[in-house]
């Protein structure tokens, strides 16, 4: 598999926006089988897995570069050539056995003039591929107006801060980024890549392993809808009439799927009801829209176990609560639903609509299951901060990202 580099000024644990993509975009590559080198003025290994190169003089505050920037800044440049070839000469050793170099900043920021200039040269030198990485630039930013005055930005090496060379891939990180570097390069937009920043949903969720197997197994982030059904499968739970809505979401175009969390009761025919609602799911054509986590394999072969970290979880992968009991004597998922801000969707027998307040979506036992259907779909599509997730999960997880992406880009 291809050897992949990363040049940045730092990487964790110096805490920054740019540190946080580099390490994402290395822990995504490691986890799809590149190998991967982290080049840094400053850091320390933040994986296992990858190699670490340290090279001091990288750093934007390392005493020499920051005493030959100051001289540039005064017009001295004696300083600058000698310091210039010593890091292209440890960079190209670095980089010796990588096939692709991404550069985050380094070629459009004024940290390390050096550094730009030396990039410059070994991209013009080796046969490889040079990905430049824009996140930022003086250029695009007003607060840097002090800092270019006091500057010749036609002057080298700071010219080449807005240089454009055919020797990188220019990559950026928004269409804005992209129009702006195209009038700064005076190219082509279509000659530059969007690739946006991610989120590592599991990391940020604190999602448990289980969890995270669930979401890649069923595919939750294809889904149009996922409810959850908190409960044991008991027939008071009344699950026909949710397996039944659910029947009428995919019929309205709706890709949606229901999460049953509990067991069957081993008691009072539990099994027998249980084949009874497969068997209701299969005639409503939603066998596979319906995930009983019961039937999830486990290593010593008892029934799968939802405790209470794998609960929180699913609730938050879940876009509302669905409650179809005839029988409850409190309504516990009620108040989970509320923690974590999700619709909560519920017949109105007592003593729901008790805990539950004017904060649920109600319908009858004796609605038609396409009625309750309809609401879902209405109350769910006004809602906001469920089209926003949903755009999250299919666009800007990493794993999406480097499948649609960054594979892609470091593939051609």
């Amino acid at each position: 598999m291809k050897k992949v580099a990363f040049i940045h000024y730092s990487s964790p644990p110096l805490i920054g926006g740019v540190e946080f993509v580099l390490q994402a975009q290395t822990e995504i590559l490691l986890k799809h089988g590149y190998r991967v080198k982290v080049i840094v003025g400053k850091g320390e290994p933040f994986h296992p897995d990858i190699e670490f190169t340290l090279i001091p003089e990288i750093y934007s505050l390392h005493p020499e570069n920051v005493a030959v920037r100051e001289a540039l800044i005064k017009g001295e440049r004696a300083p600058l050539i000698p310091f210039k070839e010593r890091l292209e000469g440890k960079v190209k050793e670095a980089i010796e056995d990588s096939q692709a170099i991404i550069i985050h900043n380094c070629l459009t920021m004024p940290f390390n003039p050096a550094l730009t200039w030396a990039l410059h040269s070994l991209a013009e030198r080796e046969e490889k591929k040079f990905i430049a990485w824009v996140h930022d630039s003086p250029f695009f930013d007003p607060s840097y107006k002090p800092f270019l005055d006091s500057i010749n930005t036609e002057e080298h090496p700071w010219n080449l801060l807005k240089k454009y060379s055919p020797c990188f891939v220019y990559v950026v990180i928004s269409s804005l980024r992209r129009k702006q570097l195209a009038e700064l390069l005076k190219i082509s937009p279509q000659r530059i890549r969007v690739i946006p920043n991610g989120v590592d949903i599991g990391r940020f969720l604190g999602l448990s392993e289980e969890a995270l197997e669930i979401y890649e197994k069923f595919k939750l982030y294809q889904a149009d809808l996922i409810g959850l059904f908190p409960a044991r499968l008991i027939k008071r739970k009344n699950l026909e009439m949710a397996i039944e809505i659910f029947s009428h979401l995919n019929r309205k175009g709706k890709k949606s799927l229901l999460i049953v969390t509990g067991p069957f009761d081993p008691h009072r025919a539990g099994e027998e009801y249980f084949l009874q609602l497969k068997e209701l799911a299969r005639k409503n054509k939603v066998e596979k829209e319906i995930i009983f986590l019961c039937e999830l394999p486990t290593p010593d072969g008892k029934p799968f176990h939802v405790g209470m970290h794998l609960l929180r979880d699913l609730y938050l992968l879940s876009d509302f609560l669905i409650l179809t009991s005839y029988q409850e004597g409190f309504g516990i998922p009620l108040l989970e639903a509320g923690l974590v801000k999700i619709p909560i969707f519920s017949t109105d027998i007592q003593p729901l609509p008790e805990v539950g307040g004017k904060e649920v979506f109600y319908f009858h036992l004796k609605d038609p299951p396409e009625k309750v259907a309809e609401m879902i779909i209405e109350v769910t599509e006004r809602d906001l901060r469920i089209k926003m997730f949903k755009k999250i999960l299919r666009n800007y997880t990493w794993d999406l990202i480097f499948q649609n992406h960054l594979h892609p880009l470091l593939s051609d």
